[in-house]
C-alpha cells in the first residue's frame, strides 16, 4: 500500500463514525432522484466507495416504496471499518438483506458480473487521471446501465483554494487526527466540467442529466447556512450517465 493511500485509509478509519453524525440524507436524496430503478433485467447495483452505506439506506427505502425485491447489491469500500458499520445495518434491518458490503479497492476490484446501476459519490476527486477513473466505472455497466458520479462542485473548490479554474491542477486538504493531533495531508485534484464529459464520452459514457446541489442546511458540516456559502454557488455536482 502506498503512502497517500495509506494515509487516507487511515483518516477514514479515524472518522468514519463521526461523519455519521453529517449524514447529509437532504444531499443524496437528490442526486438519488436522478437514478431510474425500474430495469426490465433484474436490478443489480454496485456502490463503489459506499461508506458506511447511506446512499444504500436510502435505495433500500426507495425500493420497498417501488415494491422492488430480489435485486443484488453491493457496496464496495477500501475503508474496513466503514464496511464492518455497513454489515452491521444488513444485520440490524437497517438496510435490505439484498445488500452486502466488502473491503475492496477500486482498481483491484474484479467482477464477472455486469450492474444495471453504478454509484459512485465523492470519490473521484482522489483520482489525477479520471479518464482511468471512468474506463473502470464504465467495465462494471451493462448496455444502456447508469453511472451516477457525484463530487464537489469544481468551481466552488477552485475559489476556496484560489486554483485557476480552466487549469487542470491540485491542491492539499489537511485533517487532524485526535486526540494525537497528528496531521494527515491528503492531495485531491480539481477538473474542469468539461474534462468529466468528455472523458466519460470517451468510455462510451454519455451524460443523461446533471443537477447542482445546494447544501444549507445543519446536515453538512461544508456550509451550515446560505450566508456562510459567500459565493453563493453549488455545494456539489451530480453527473448522471448511460452506456450505449
Amino acid at each position: 500500500m502506498n503512502n497517500k493511500k495509506k494515509a487516507l485509509q487511515e483518516f477514514y478509519n479515524h472518522n468514519i463514525e463521526n461523519w455519521e453524525h453529517f449524514p447529509r440524507s437532504e444531499v443524496r436524496q437528490q442526486y438519488l432522484n436522478l437514478l431510474n430503478y425500474q430495469v426490465r433485467t433484474r436490478l443489480s447495483i454496485l456502490d463503489v466507495g459506499c461508506g458506511t452505506g447511506i446512499d444504500s439506506q436510502i435505495i433500500s427505502e426507495r425500493l420497498r416504496t417501488l415494491n422492488i425485491e430480489g435485486y443484488e447489491a453491493l457496496g464496495i469500500d477500501f475503508c474496513d471499518r466503514a464496511i464492518e458499520l455497513g454489515n452491521n445495518k444488513t444485520i440490524s434491518g437497517d438496510i435490505s438483506k439484498e445488500w452486502r458490503f466488502e473491503v475492496e479497492d477500486l482498481f483491484e476490484f474484479h467482477t464477472p458480473k455486469f450492474f444495471n446501476i453504478v454509484l459512485c459519490s465523492m470519490v473521484i476527486m482522489q483520482y489525477e487521471n479520471i479518464e482511468v477513473f471512468f474506463e473502470k466505472l464504465s467495465s462494471f455497466l451493462d448496455h444502456k446501465g447508469q453511472l451516477l458520479v457525484v463530487t464537489n462542485n469544481p468551481y466552488l473548490v477552485s475559489m476556496e483554494y484560489s486554483i485557476a479554474y480552466i487549469n487542470e491542477n491540485s491542491y492539499d486538504h489537511i485533517f487532524e487526527i485526535e486526540p494525537e493531533k497528528k496531521q494527515i495531508t491528503i492531495r485531491k485534484y480539481h477538473h474542469s466540467l468539461n474534462r468529466y464529459f468528455e472523458a466519460a464520452k470517451k468510455t462510451h459514457l454519455f451524460l443523461e442529466s446533471y443537477k447542482e446541489i445546494y447544501a444549507y442546511n445543519n446536515e453538512t458540516s461544508m456550509f451550515n447556512s446560505a450566508e456562510k456559502n459567500t459565493y453563493g454557488y453549488p455545494n456539489f455536482i451530480a453527473f448522471h450517465f448511460i452506456k450505449r
